[in-house]
């Protein structure tokens, strides 16, 4: 209204006539009463007389005249007059047709020319004022920022149309900025905007996304003489990195593309420009544009010095290094995949450089890059010509910041904070590891000899005995259970030697205790003996002496073992003779016998009334845990998991453990997992779950990606917005069959909130499936009393092996019965439940799998594949399939699996095309066959798909 005066009176006459007068009173009211020049017609204030029913404010799907913005600048540096403009003057354009309209009401109608003239005059007038207003304005500069920052947020939204409607509107005042960085914040959003929108595109690129890209590059280009991105060194790294980063989106973009297409036309010449190449072939422009986009990348990182990183505009320096390690990295996976077609010298730099530049994001504080860390490990694999290079770097970096991974944790071993940090993770792989009989594995053993020693029972005696303690919370019939299966699978291959070793072991640890006890108390008298002399230990004779005791692990078999193994000892020695001695002429089928009767004999563990259910007293497990003093024992027992890498350790501050409660908790999962308190010194009780029988290290890693997971959802801002957020828990190995799960939760109320535990169910089914988590049963979810949260235990079947192994295959990819979906009655699964699932953005969560990747070296990268395929738009129901067939696949009955798998025509998964799915499709396939009955009756019992 200001700025174009004659636009404003067709709208003005088309209210008139269509607002019974209303309108006249009010714009004189508006002229006499207010400036015009901040105010607009659609303003809807508290004073207004004449905002009643009919208001001006409304904005009414009839209104022909509220789609133009403004006029489009027919200037030649305006970057909306080009393909992306937003109000281009065409042929339809609404004000054409009301010109005519105009001077038949002007000369039939008197009160048309009375009020034409006082609206114009008074504009005139407004218009000239608020000219010279705003060229005074000492905030215009700072209103400018404020809308980009508005903008911006819009284009982190994906609201991209509205991003640019306030680019264009601001453009022009930014161009007459005293201020050239307020054109160059202008540029930067304008160019990030046309990124992310290209790269939110699931169709192959066309003629228009490639003049899309040129846009931006034109103003990138415009830019670079800017004298601000010298003032500004902020600003210089950005606008060098998105320089950088277009020529690579660019790069990548044109691989699906027909470039033949192109000739003759203004993309191919822009095309060749940015290249330098006179001829276009794909590869020689491919390996032009990357090269282009690395050398900018790299010119980003010689910028020094820079205004206080707590500005907002532009990028520190950290965020250039991550920025150039994660832009070499992208074309060094897409090479090692053969999804680029380009030579090995284009990327021959770049193994180092993301060597050098991810370091270096790390030292300089940057989270991200503390996450994809591991993926340094594999370039050094991949290219151990970069090794010198990441020895060197690597000392630079702060040790703390390495200990988010387990694997690291082995290489801070001189710093202080490193002994508590890592003897579990070495007690842990020291169980696993198998050395070779050459001169080179000899050695290799005795270093790893050495730094066991350092963090042996004489160096960490408390921590070494809270391992030994926890030994005494596994579940006896469950891990007999477990060596029975390994024996029959030892038997079946013919080795009964192997077999009968596996059986001693079994036999001494829980049912011959007492041979165990008398062995180790000897041995512990004799290592009292040299303790008392100080010889050999470099301990005093009152350390050597505490060290031995607190030591003892035999001396700590609580009463609830001793029970078990004096019940059905004689069994043992009947059925496998003393010492297992029967077996090594045992055939496979007599040892299913005997095992089944041995198995017979346990289902009294499982009866509440039994002596031999587990009981609820501390002291019948461990009497060290029971009797455990501070004063006696020691204050330097530290509560586990306190390293977690994601800030520096400060073990002066550290919890310890002041005692352990008497009560525990066991929970009525199958291994009956028991819940043990913990009083720290500060006043404050942690509960743990001490879980038995399983190798968790699979569950730690899996918490990991979850947490990698949880913080790409805090950066999305539909999820922030809607707080989705997966709920963790940290997991401790200790040795290959115990370890810690520490939980958040408290059981001491009962307030189940729906929408909060349908919420997070959805999230967790949704993450879930990604990493192909299955057997979902019930005893593998937790919920939160006090909040309703729905948590994920037990993650023993990952990357789709519940599907793959099982007996019964699983064919559901989350667990979404009947049950759940009545929970969220009226909608069902309609409502919170599939809203929550859409917003989980796929393209997030595949950013996420780029830090995670190398974290899950342990599993085929056939796994892998499939994990990308589900984040790329694949029908799950062919995702299963695929599975199905890896264990089941020459199975007469494969067919039948497929079948139920991919559904009947009428279900909404078997409606939809096998890969190239939207989010919202992907969403419907996912519950179409989670909530399919035809699946559910073909689950097995214990997966309880009625609840």
């Amino acid at each position: 209204m200001t700025t174009h005066t004659w636009g404003v009176i067709p709208w003005l006459l088309w209210k008139m006539t269509t607002h019974t007068w209303g309108v006249i009173p009010w714009l004189l009211w508006k002229m006499t009463t207010h400036t015009w020049g901040g105010d607009s017609l659609a303003s809807v204030e508290d004073d207004d007389p004449y905002m009643g029913g009919d208001s001006l404010a409304s904005v009414e799907d009839d209104d022909p005249y509220m789609g133009g913005d403004s006029l489009a600048s027919e200037e030649d540096d305006d970057p909306y007059m080009g393909g992306d403009s937003l109000a281009s003057v065409e042929d339809d354009d609404p004000y054409m047709g009301v010109i005519p309209w105009l001077l038949w009401k002007m000369t039939t109608h008197t009160w048309g020319l009375v009020y034409m003239d006082h609206i114009s005059s008074h504009l005139q007038k407004l218009d000239d004022s608020q000219a010279s207003v705003e060229s005074d304005d000492p905030y215009l500069d700072t209103k400018l920022r404020l809308k980009l920052l508005m903008a911006r947020s819009c284009g982190d939204q994906n609201n991209f149309a509205q991003t640019l409607r306030i680019l264009k509107e601001t453009y022009k005042e930014c161009k007459g900025s005293a201020d050239g960085s307020v054109l160059c914040q202008w540029g930067v959003v304008y160019a990030s905007t046309h990124y992310k929108k290209i790269r939110a595109l699931l169709e192959p690129w066309k003629e228009e996304t490639l003049t899309s890209l040129f846009t931006a590059f034109d103003q990138l280009d415009k830019m670079s003489e800017n004298e601000a991105l010298l003032a500004n060194p902020r600003l210089g790294r950005q606008h060098r990195v998105l320089t950088g980063e277009g020529r690579g989106l660019m790069a990548l973009g044109i691989q699906d593309f027909d470039l033949k297409g192109l000739r003759g036309t203004r993309a191919e010449q822009k095309l060749m420009q940015h290249s330098g190449l006179e001829k276009m072939t794909k590869v020689e422009v491919t390996e032009k544009l990357i090269s282009h986009g690395y050398s900018m990348m790299k010119s980003s990182l010689a910028v020094e010095g820079g205004v206080a990183d707590t500005q907002i505009d532009g990028m520190s320096a950290d965020q250039a290094y991550l920025a150039t390690a994660k832009y070499c990295d992208n074309f060094l996976r897409q090479k090692e995949e053969g999804d680029l077609d380009i030579g090995d010298r284009c990327v021959s730099a770049f193994p180092e450089s993301v060597v050098v530049c991810l370091l270096q994001a790390l030292k300089l504080g940057s989270l991200e890059a503390r996450q994809r860390f591991p993926r340094l490990l594999q370039i050094i694999e991949l290219h151990p010509e970069s090794t010198s290079t990441f020895v060197s770097k690597s000392a630079e970096v702060p040790s703390w910041m390495f200990m988010l991974w387990i694997s690291q944790m082995l290489a801070i071993l001189d710093k202080p904070e490193a002994i508590a940090a890592v003897v579990y993770p070495l007690k842990l792989s020291q169980e696993g590891f198998k050395f070779g009989t050459s001169k080179k594995d000899i050695v290799h053993k005795d270093a790893v000899d050495r730094l066991a020693g350092l963090l042996g029972p004489d160096q960490l005696p408390l921590a070494d005995r809270l391992i030994l303690a926890l030994e005494c919370f596994g579940q006896p019939d469950q891990e007999i259970k477990d060596s029975f299966d390994e024996m029959a699978k030892l038997l079946k291959k013919g080795k009964k030697t192997q077999a009968k070793v596996v059986y001693n072991k079994l036999f001494n640890r829980i049912i011959n205790y007492k041979v165990r006890e008398k062995n180790e108390a000897a041995q512990g008298s004799m290592k009292r003996e040299v303790g008392s002399s100080g010889e050999g230990t470099g301990l005093d004779e009152t350390t050597a002496d505490e060290s031995l005791i607190t030591s003892l692990p035999g001396l700590d078999i609580g009463s609830y073992a001793r029970k078990f193994a004096d019940k059905f000892k004689k069994d043992f020695d009947t059925k496998f003779g003393p010492e297992g001695n029967k077996i090594t002429s045992m055939s496979l089928k007599e040892f299913a016998v005997h095992k089944q009767f041995i198995m017979n004999l346990f289902e009294e563990v499982k009866l509440k009334t039994s002596p031999l259910y587990p009981p609820g007293k501390l002291s019948e497990y461990s009497h060290w845990m029971a009797n455990f003093n501070p004063n006696i024992h020691g204050r330097d027992l530290e509560i586990p998991g306190q390293y977690t890498g994601l800030s520096k350790p400060l073990p002066e501050y550290h919890v310890k453990i002041a005692g352990f409660d008497q009560a525990v908790k066991v929970m009525t999962s199958l291994r009956k997992p028991k819940r043990v308190t913990i009083h720290g010194n500060d006043e404050r009780d942690y509960h743990f779950l001490v879980k038995g029988g399983e190798d968790l290290r699979q569950d730690q890693r899996i918490e990991q990606l979850f947490y990698i997971m949880n913080q790409v959802f805090l950066q999305d801002p539909a999820c922030r917005s809607r707080k989705l957020q997966l709920k963790t828990y940290q997991v401790i190995p200790m040795t290959s069959r115990r370890s810690f799960q520490k939980l958040s939760t408290s059981p001491e109320a009962f307030h189940v909130l729906r929408s909060h535990c349908m919420q997070t169910h959805a999230m967790l089914c949704m993450c879930q499936y990604v990493m192909g988590i299955g057997d979902r049963h019930l005893s593998n979810f937790m919920v939160n009393l006090n909040t309703g949260e729905m948590i994920g235990i037990d993650f023993g079947h990952a990357f789709g092996s519940a599907t793959q192994f099982l007996p019964i295959p699983e064919l559901v990819p989350f667990r979404l019965t009947r049950q759940l979906r009545n929970l969220m009655l009226p909608l069902q699964e309609q409502g919170l439940v599939e809203s929550t699932m859409i917003h989980q953005n796929a393209e997030r969560q595949l950013q996420s799998l780029d830090s995670s990747e190398e974290t899950m070296h342990w599993y085929p990268r056939e796994k892998i594949q499939y994990v990308k395929r589900k984040l790329k738009g694949a029908n799950p129901a062919y995702i299963t399939r695929d599975e199905l067939k890896l264990g089941h696949g020459k199975k007469a009955v494969f067919k039948d699996y497929e079948t139920v798998a991919l559904g009947h025509k009428e279900n909404a998964r078997c409606q939809l095309p096998e890969a190239g799915l939207t989010v919202e499709q992907q969403v419907t396939a996912l519950i179409d066959q989670a909530t399919d009955p035809n699946i559910h009756g073909r689950t097995w019992v214990g997966w309880e798909p009625w609840m």
